[in-house]
C-alpha cells in the first residue's frame, strides 16, 4: 500500500497515469485503501486525482462508494471551493444509502458538506443540510458549528450564528476562542456583543468583548462587560486593559472604573 501511495503521489491527473497505477497492482486494494488514496490527494490539493480515484475505485475494481470514501471526496471537493460538486456526489451518496447501510452520510460526511457549502457562500444550504443531518439523529461535531457558525457569519445573519452557538452548547459542545470572538466582532453594536459575552465562555471573550465595548463611545458598555467578567475565571490582557484606560480616560470616567475594578477578583488583571 505504501508503494502505491507513493506512486500515485507523483501520478498526473488528466493523463490517464492515474488509472494505470491502479490497473498496474497485483494486489486487490480494499474501500479503505481508495479513502486513503483520496485522503492524500485531498491533503496535496490535487482535487481532480481525487475524482479520478473515486471513479477509478468503480471502474477498475468496482467497489462501490461508502460512508468513507464519499466523505473523503466531498471533503476534497469542499478544500477547493466545488461546492456543487460536493452536493452532487453528497446526494449520491444519500441514494445509495436507501439500499446500503454503509453510505449513510455520517458526521464527517454532513461537515464536509458544511465546510462546502460556507466555503460557496450557501448560507440557506448549510442551514437546510444542517436540518437534514438532524433529522437523520446524526450527532454534530464542533467542525459542523465551525462551518456553520462562519456560514452565518458571511451572511451577515448574527442572530442565527448565536442561535447555532446555543445549538452547540446544547449538544455539549464548546467552541474555539476564534469561533466566539469572530461571531463578537461581527456584532453591529456593543449592546450585541455583550448579550454574545453573557451567553458564552466568557474567559474565551472576555478581551473582545472589552475592547468592542471601549470603541462604544459610552461607559456602561465597559462597565457591563467588566461586572459580568467578574463572575467567570477570566484575565484581561495588558494590552486590553490599557485600551480601556485610555477608553475611560476620554470619556471622563477614570473613577468609574477605578471602584468598578475594585470590586473585581485581583487574578482578572
Amino acid at each position: 500500500m505504501d508503494a502505491l501511495k507513493q506512486r500515485m503521489a507523483t501520478a498526473k491527473a488528466g493523463t490517464g497515469e492515474v488509472a494505470a497505477v491502479l490497473s498496474s497492482v497485483t494486489f486487490q486494494p480494499r474501500a479503505a485503501a481508495f479513502t486513503s488514496l483520496i485522503q492524500a490527494a485531498s491533503k496535496a490539493k490535487a482535487t481532480e486525482k481525487a475524482l479520478e480515484l473515486f471513479q477509478c475505485m468503480q471502474d477498475i475494481f468496482g467497489i462501490p462508494p461508502n460512508t468513507f470514501s464519499s466523505s473523503a471526496l466531498i471533503s476534497a471537493l469542499a478544500k477547493s471551493g466545488q461546492w456543487e460538486l460536493a452536493e452532487f456526489y453528497f446526494h449520491d451518496l444519500v441514494a445509495r444509502s436507501s439500499n446500503d447501510p454503509r453510505s449513510r452520510p455520517n458526521t464527517v460526511t454532513f461537515s464536509a458538506l458544511l465546510n462546502a457549502y460556507e466555503k460557496g457562500g450557501q448560507f440557506e444550504k448549510a442551514l437546510k443540510v444542517f436540518q437534514q443531518q438532524l433529522d437523520a439523529k446524526v450527532d454534530p461535531d464542533l467542525i459542523t458549528f465551525g462551518s456553520l457558525v462562519s456560514a452565518c457569519e458571511r451572511a451577515g445573519q448574527l442572530e442565527t450564528a448565536i442561535a447555532m452557538l446555543d445549538v452547540m452548547h446544547n449538544f455539549g459542545l464548546s467552541g474555539t476562542q476564534q469561533m466566539y470572538n469572530a461571531v463578537i466582532a461581527a456584532a453591529p453594536d456593543w449592546n450585541s456583543a455583550l448579550e454574545v459575552f453573557l451567553g458564552m465562555q466568557c474567559a474565551m471573550t472576555l478581551n473582545s468583548t472589552l475592547i468592542q465595548a471601549a470603541g462604544s463611545g459610552s461607559m456602561q458598555p465597559i462597565l457591563d462587560v467588566l461586572l459580568a467578567a467578574g463572575q467567570c475565571h477570566a484575565s484581561l490582557t495588558a494590552s486590553t486593559l490599557a485600551a480601556v484606560r485610555r477608553a475611560t480616560t476620554a470619556l471622563g470616567g477614570d473613577r468609574q472604573l477605578a471602584h468598578v475594578l475594585s470590586s473585581l477578583p485581583s487574578g482578572l488583571f
